[in-house]
């Protein structure tokens, strides 16, 4: 495993799949939101509406939104 050998080694026990399934849950993520950040930024269409920037898909501007809408929408229409 290279760099991670030492690591592994030092921890106790022999099944060390979590650390597979954190590393690959951590990718995943961050390739849902490099993704995503790209469908934004470079392929936005300019016949349809403007979408509201955000990091994360499906969350989108949520807690923002719950927190103050009318504001939410003040400053998004300046925009």
């Amino acid at each position: 495993m290279g760099l991670l050998s030492p690591l592994l080694a030092s921890l106790p026990g022999s099944d060390r799949s979590w650390l597979f399934y954190t590393l690959a849950s951590f990718g995943f993520t961050v390739a849902i939101v490099a993704a995503n950040l790209v469908k934004q930024l470079l392929f936005s269409n300019p016949n349809e509406p403007p979408v509201v920037f955000h990091w994360f898909p499906f969350f989108g501007n949520t807690v923002v939104y719950g927190i103050d809408p009318i504001k939410f929408f003040a400053e998004c229409k300046e925009k």
